[in-house]
């Protein structure tokens, strides 16, 4: 980064974080993951900079659970990762609440799949706090459509897009982790959590084989797309959400399918532009690149530039620059 940029960066941080904080409810957070470990496809944490503005832009304080397979702490962790690096450089700078989750070698990606599902277990959350999910390649742009008006309940966004599923002889409708909400007690009650219970590839692996079975604690190169223990995250938490809900009666389900229009990676250029151009006040989010992302910044820059100020634009041009640097350094 050049010096004007970094003057720039330093002299502004402070007063984006300041309204940040202004447009925050104290209790209202998103919860992402990611291994900043991934080398190859690194568009896993790329976008969690913007992920978190834009969920601040709609009230919610953003926590990222960094998993990773090294020692150390944040005041002087590196893994060797400079896009990594970057990315967690600007988290911090913007004022997003993180935390290292340590994998076993070679389970990190399973760790990162599955660790969202331990909201209960941070200790930095009280009882009554709300915690919604995102994934990290969706950028939420419709303030309406994530509007929380039944905290208490626990809520499915986008909840008709999954079909079912059968566990044990008996028939589950599936929930998407992109957005599922609830107070930290839920999570705790819908996991049946321990009170010890930490955040760690031993605790994911005994979730896993506890509800299917071993052969499902897999190491990185054995997980596909899609495959049982890709999507044991929404398996598992749409059972004991079932179960807690229905059976049990601890919370009311509240369903929220879909509305608006997506923009979606799998839509051409043009298509793009003309829905940020003629449809924006329609658009609900935003399932961003992955093949090829880098080069697709005309498109993210144009939506980044529709979703905040001109002065949080350039911090967040100010990532893509250094990230994009640390990529190249990499080949």
């Amino acid at each position: 980064m050049g010096d004007e940029a970094n003057k720039f960066l330093q002299t502004n941080l402070s007063s984006i974080k300041s309204s940040m904080k202004d447009s925050v409810m104290p209790d209202k957070y998103v919860l992402l993951a990611a291994n900043i470990d991934e080398k190859f496809q690194a568009y896993y944490f790329f976008y969690l900079p913007f992920i978190t503005m834009a969920w601040s832009r709609l009230g919610f304080q953003p926590i990222v659970l960094l998993v990773t397979t090294k020692d150390g702490d944040l005041n002087n962790f590196n893994n060797q990762n400079g896009p990594a690096m970057a990315t967690v450089k600007y988290l911090i700078d913007l004022g997003a609440t993180l935390k290292l989750v340590k994998s076993d070698e070679g389970y990190d990606l399973m760790t990162s799949l599955i660790c969202r599902m331990f909201v209960g277990a941070l200790d930095f959350l009280g009882e009554e706090d709300y915690v919604i999910t995102s994934d990290s390649d969706l950028i939420p742009i419709m303030p309406e459509y994530y509007e929380t008006e039944d905290t208490d309940g626990i809520t499915a966004w986008n909840s008709e897009c999954c079909g079912r599923f059968t566990y044990k002889n008996r028939s589950y409708q599936m929930y998407p982790m992109g957005h599922i909400g609830m107070k930290k007690k839920h999570w705790k009650g819908v996991m049946n959590l321990a009170s010890d219970t930490e955040i760690n590839s031993k605790a994911i692996a005994g979730l896993i084989s506890d509800f299917f079975s071993q052969k499902y604690v897999k190491k990185n190169n054995k997980i596909a797309k899609g495959d049982p223990t890709w999507i044991a995250d929404q398996t598992i938490l749409s059972q004991k959400i079932e179960v807690y809900t229905s059976d049990l009666n601890k919370a009311k389900l509240i369903k929220k399918p879909f509305e608006g229009m997506r923009l979606d990676r799998s839509q051409n250029d043009d298509t793009l532009n003309y829905l940020m151009d003629y449809k924006f006040d329609k658009l609900t989010d935003f399932h961003a690149f992955q093949s090829n992302y880098l080069n697709k910044w005309n498109i993210i820059s144009k939506l980044l530039e529709k979703l905040f100020t001109r002065d949080t634009y350039k911090i967040l041009y100010s990532y893509f620059s250094e990230f994009k640097q640390a990529i190249n350094s990499q080949n």
